[in-house]
């Protein structure tokens, strides 16, 4: 994909939902969408994952770190 689209998150299922729509929606086409939950103690995995789309990726940290840390993840994963 030519455009990455980075979502942090931490205990955010609430608003996880309409996040990825807007980006999904989108008339651009050639993206991916990553995000990067720092140890939710939330549903935030099963919102990730309620819209089946190869699009989506999900990084899940055990450990709430904050930050710029899950960037660090992030790249490591690359």
């Amino acid at each position: 994909p030519k455009v990455s689209v980075i979502i942090s998150t931490y205990n955010s299922e609430e608003y996880i939902q309409e996040a990825k729509l807007s980006i999904l929606n989108q008339n651009y086409d050639d993206f991916e969408i990553t995000v990067v939950d720092d140890g939710s103690s939330d549903n935030i995995f099963h919102e990730v994952h309620s819209l089946d789309s190869d699009k989506i990726r999900y990084i899940q940290r055990e450990e709430n770190h904050g930050g710029l840390q899950y960037l660090v993840t992030f790249l490591g994963k690359i």
